[in-house]
């Protein structure tokens, strides 16, 4: 998600753009918060009440339970990957209900099949 340059780069005092599901309905929680401290090992960030801690190794958050913040370099970074998620999670819903009726669509040649099953296995 986010680079080792980036959490790197980051000083005391710095906003960081996090996002985290929501618990109560299907969205997400944008928001900015800023750098408490930066250690070798942890990044710590400050929402309103408590410090959080992410890896400097992955920026993920170190979370036991729930829905962790996760790390973007700014708003059109999470954007972009909320953008690239849903369709991803669209053509997976397609695929899936292609392999349900058992034969790939007709307006895909084999050509098509073999192009996708390359850039799927990259």
């Amino acid at each position: 998600m986010v680079s080792q340059e980036f959490l790197h780069s980051l000083k005391k005092g710095d906003k960081v753009f996090v996002v985290q599901r929501d618990r109560f309905n299907s969205g997400y929680k944008e928001t900015y918060m800023p750098v408490a401290s930066k250690g070798k090992k942890w990044l710590t960030l400050m929402n309103e009440r408590y410090p959080i801690r992410f890896s400097m190794s992955d920026g993920k958050e170190e979370k036991v339970c729930g829905h962790p913040f996760i790390i973007f370099e700014s708003k059109e970074a999470w954007d972009s990957h909320h953008r690239r998620s849903k369709k991803w999670s669209d053509i997976k819903l397609a695929i899936s209900n292609t392999a349900i009726a058992g034969s790939p669509p007709p307006s895909f040649s084999d050509d098509d099949l073999d192009n996708l099953l390359k850039k799927l296995n990259g």
